[in-house]
């Protein structure tokens, strides 16, 4: 069993950016399997970005994607943030809605 001494856990609220709001695209959008596609697409994104920052997925939620820092290996508190500082950045440039 691993034990962790920091960890982060970071929530990720599939809403796009600018304001644009994923309810206002679900609500604008007539086409469920268009909204379908567009979060399956972003959560493989996010999946991929915890494999590169070595992060662990707890979860989606709804249009929320959950995930730890610290939680895969014992490592530097500081380290941990970091690695979620990127993950959340890298993020940002995944979620675009069409």
């Amino acid at each position: 069993m691993l034990v962790c001494c920091s960890a982060s856990i970071l929530i990720v609220l599939c809403g796009g950016h600018r304001g644009s709001g994923y309810t206002k695209f679900t609500n604008d959008v007539n086409d469920l399997g268009l909204v379908v596609k567009v979060l399956e697409d972003q959560f493989n994104s996010f999946d991929s970005v915890c494999k590169d920052y070595e992060l662990l997925k707890i979860q989606t939620v709804g249009d929320c994607y959950v995930c730890g820092a610290g939680c895969i290996k014992d490592e530097d508190e500081h380290i941990a943030l970091l690695r979620g500082t990127l993950f959340a950045w890298r993020c940002l440039q995944v979620i675009a809605l069409p």
